[in-house]
């Protein structure tokens, strides 16, 4: 906003930090549009960096995910059925896999110990060579079961197939009948007091789902590894039709919750494995890793109305985002086969698909009509911690925006990115620190991803790359040719506050214009049009340049910078008398 200093008949108007766009303030000298600029820290603008294309296909990129692995930040990314890993220096993608399908919604996510890629088909365990369909936890179905009929049910099947270990106990009353509860389609393995037996050893009976074992005696212990024939159920396809998982919980309770499938009201949550547990299951099943999705692990968030969109994290509780309202669940829920959620707001959830993002422990999601920050400033659960931060701008924000735009948190320079890939390109720019907005153009992103501290992003089957090295945009691999960027300030009505008309006197301002120029125009409110230049003098140069105008009762100003250098403007202020 712009600071007004009254000295007698003078009257000088200062942007001593800009705050952004702000088209409410219109009338007052707020900012209407700042394009391509930056908003540093100090409130100073500053153009915007260029982005490089480091690697292109004709088929686009269907999810892109990095971190750090192994003590070592990688960079995988998926195009059709083809799983790379890309070297974010030299472009160069490196093959990793085929999975199975080629075409749809996909998601990469970390969990636990080991990087994997949902394709709404499979789940995939994702390694430097290969991209394995993972089986999943074998749970242990049956503990301790005697003879003749099964016991309780210790652990659920898990959704993503049909394999169960049961373990038996002989008693001093007993049968040679070990039931199985279901019927069977393959007998894994039997192990007898910890030895494994022939596969002539026993036998199953189909009329009564029973294995049946000669020789027992009392005092013996068996496992079975059994595979169930298949049921009717479709809740383990739903559950893989659903791309997006969110990871929550700590070490010892982290949980996947999964959704935006078949059921899109619906929260697919995995059950914690237990090394000890996992190992056992690994005996019988090799390879056969620790996601577990427990049947009856699954809810129907609220009422059913709304599609769930996004999940994130808010302090020690999952905030759960629909397209019409929001739900909390706390942590402590974590380890429960049921998870207890409750309603915190009626009317404000995320209308974009995967639209949100975090602050700290503050996410911020896209809504119907505005961009929300949750926050929780007391203990209560309540309807007023969630506000708008995108009052500034919504009535430039179309329709398209709210249901289609991706959503980035660039944590090294403390900013929010949200772009439409529908739109028009437009990359719309919240610095947190000073809660202001600015916007870029030509970028377009699909998706935005961490490249090692730099923002990337993925277009139309490119990967491109943000860095302080480029002052162009270069949009094909290897062009030497870039795209020059234009940033642009344009200023509301400027009121001289004064029944008499004045004159513009001079304009002041300090600037880092790395041997460019930025261009002012000032027009007044009867039309006429004063134009100058700061052109480059040094680093931090004061400038002063007088000005020649007829009287006036208001004003309006905007700056351009053009050409191949990173202008920054530290302050302005512009003197009437």
């Amino acid at each position: 906003m712009a600071q007004r200093t009254n000295s007698n008949k003078n009257l000088s108007v200062e942007y001593g930090g800009f705050e952004g766009i702000d088209t409410r303030a219109n009338h007052s000298g707020g900012i209407q549009d700042a394009l391509n600029l930056r908003i540093l820290s100090d409130g100073s603008l500053q153009k915007r960096q260029g982005y490089k294309c480091i690697y292109s296909n004709d088929n686009g990129v269907r999810a892109i995910w990095s971190g750090i692995i192994s003590g070592s930040f990688s960079c995988y990314f998926l195009v059709r059925n083809s799983v790379y890993k890309l070297d974010l220096e030299s472009g160069e993608p490196s093959f990793c896999a085929a999975i199975v399908t080629s075409v749809g919604k996909a998601q990469f996510f970390y969990f636990r110990d080991a990087l994997y890629l949902s394709d709404t088909k499979r789940i995939y365990k994702i390694l430097e060579s290969s991209a394995e369909p993972i089986v999943g936890y074998v749970p242990l179905f049956g503990k301790d079961w005697g003879t003749g009929y099964p016991g309780e049910i210790n652990e659920p099947l898990n959704l993503l197939h049909r394999h169960a270990r049961i373990t038996y106990k002989i008693g001093e009353t007993f049968s040679s009948y070990l039931p199985t509860l279901h019927p069977v389609r393959e007998i894994r393995a039997v192990y007898k007091n910890g030895e494994l037996l022939s596969a002539d050893a026993y036998s199953f009976d189909e009329r009564f789902n029973t294995i049946n074992i000669a020789g027992l005696e009392s005092g013996d212990e068996l496992e079975a590894a059994v595979t169930f024939e298949d049921d009717e159920s479709t809740l383990g396809t739903e559950l893989l039709s659903s791309p997006y998982a969110y990871v929550f919980g700590g070490i010892n309770n982290s949980r996947l919750f999964c959704f935006g499938g078949e059921l899109d009201n619906t929260i697919f949550t995995s059950t914690y494995v237990s090394r000890e547990s996992l190992a056992e299951s690994e005996r019988c099943f090799p390879g056969c890793g620790h996601i577990y999705f427990s049947a009856g692990n699954q809810f129907t968030v609220g009422d059913g109305r709304f599609s769930v969109k996004a999940v994130a994290r808010h302090f020690d509780r999952l905030l759960i985002l629909t397209e019409g309202d929001a739900w909390i669940a706390d942590s402590s829920a974590c380890g429960e086969e049921e998870f207890p959620i409750m309603n915190v707001n009626s009317r404000t959830g995320c209308f974009s698909e995967g639209g949100v993002v975090s602050v700290g422990n503050d996410p911020v999601s896209i809504g119907r009509k505005a961009i929300f920050r949750w926050t929780s400033e007391t203990d209560e659960l309540n309807e007023c911690n969630a506000y708008s931060i995108s009052d500034g701008i919504s009535e430039l924000l179309t329709p398209s925006f709210f249901k289609n735009a991706v959503a980035y948190a660039d944590e090294e320079r403390g900013e929010l990115w949200f772009c439409d890939p529908a739109g028009d390109g437009e990359a719309w720019i919240y610095n947190v620190g000073r809660k202001a907005w600015s916007r870029f153009s030509n970028i377009g992103a699909e998706a935005f991803f961490d490249a090692n501290g730099k923002v990337g992003f993925v277009r139309e089957g490119r990967i491109c790359v943000f860095s302080d090295e480029y002052y162009a945009d270069y949009e094909t691999v290897g062009s030497s040719v870039g795209t020059p960027i234009s940033a642009s300030l344009v200023s509301g009505i400027i009121d001289l506050e004064n029944p008499k008309t004045k004159k513009l006197r001079s304009l002041v301002a300090f600037a880092d214009l790395g041997g460019g120029r930025i261009d002012a125009s000032i027009v007044s409110d009867r039309g006429e049009q004063i134009s100058t230049s700061l052109v480059s003098e040094g680093e931090h140069s004061p400038y002063t340049v007088r000005l020649h105008s007829h009287r006036m009762k208001s004003f309006s100003f905007s700056l351009r910078a053009d050409g191949d250098e990173r202008q920054t403007l530290h302050s302005l202020r512009i003197e009437a008398r």
